[in-house]
C-alpha cells in the first residue's frame, strides 16, 4: 500500500520513504559540582524536520531530467501544505534537496533524491476539520468541545459577542494526557 504525498499540489509519487524528527524545547541549567541538571517538567515541541527519499525513473534520461527540474521548482515555492493521504497536512517549506544521478543507475534513466522540510509549527491538521457551535447561550451554560482525532493537535477557539454587555468566558483543557491549559474571565467588548 503507498501513500499519497503532496506539496501543496505537486504529487510527490515518487517519494519511496521519508522520516520525522520533532525535538522538544527544554532549558536546562548546570550547576558546578553537581550531577545531573535543572530543567522544569514541562515542555514545548520544536519545529519538525520531515525527511524525504526516492528515486526519478523514467524511460528515457531527458524525462527523468524533466521531471527532476519540475520537482526542484515545485518544491521552491515556499511554505506550503505537506499532505499526507489528503487526510492531513503539516505547513512546510523546504530547506535542503539534493539528487545523485549515475550512468550506471537504472540504465542512466534514475536520479535518486532527497530533501528536507522544515515544519515550524510542529502540528499536522485534519483537512476536514471540525467544529461546534452554539449561537444561543445564556448565563452559566457550557460547551463542550472533543478533539476526537489521533493526531496532536492545538485547537482554534474563535469567540464572538453580539450582546449588549460583557461577558465572561473560561476556557479549561481536561484532557490529563497534556499539559493542561485555562484561560478565565475574558471580558469582551460591548457594541
Amino acid at each position: 500500500m503507498s501513500v499519497n504525498i503532496r506539496f501543496d499540489d505537486y504529487d510527490l509519487d515518487d517519494v519511496s520513504e521519508w522520516e520525522e524528527n520533532l525535538d522538544s524545547r527544554i532549558a536546562e541549567t548546570y550547576v558546578p559540582r553537581r550531577h545531573g541538571s535543572y530543567h522544569e517538567d514541562t515542555f514545548v515541541y520544536g519545529s519538525r524536520t520531515i525527511n524525504m527519499r526516492g528515486t526519478i525513473f523514467r524511460s528515457d534520461w531527458t524525462t527523468s531530467r524533466t521531471v527532476l527540474s519540475d520537482m526542484k521548482k515545485r518544491l521552491s515555492r515556499g511554505k506550503k501544505k505537506l499532505y499526507f493521504d489528503d487526510e492531513q497536512y503539516i505547513w512546510a517549506t523546504l530547506k535542503s534537496f539534493s539528487h545523485s544521478h549515475s550512468a550506471m543507475m537504472g540504465q542512466g534513466k534514475a536520479v535518486d533524491f532527497s530533501m528536507s522540510f522544515i515544519c515550524k509549527d510542529p502540528f499536522y491538521y485534519d483537512v476536514d476539520s471540525s467544529q461546534s457551535q452554539d449561537t444561543d447561550m445564556a448565563d452559566g451554560d457550557t460547551i463542550t468541545v472533543t478533539n476526537s482525532g489521533n493526531v496532536t493537535t492545538p485547537p482554534t477557539i474563535t469567540i464572538t459577542s453580539n450582546g449588549s454587555s460583557s461577558t465572561g468566558i473560561k476556557i479549561t483543557n481536561t484532557n490529563s494526557d497534556i499539559n493542561p491549559v485555562s484561560y478565565t474571565h475574558l471580558t469582551l467588548p460591548t457594541n
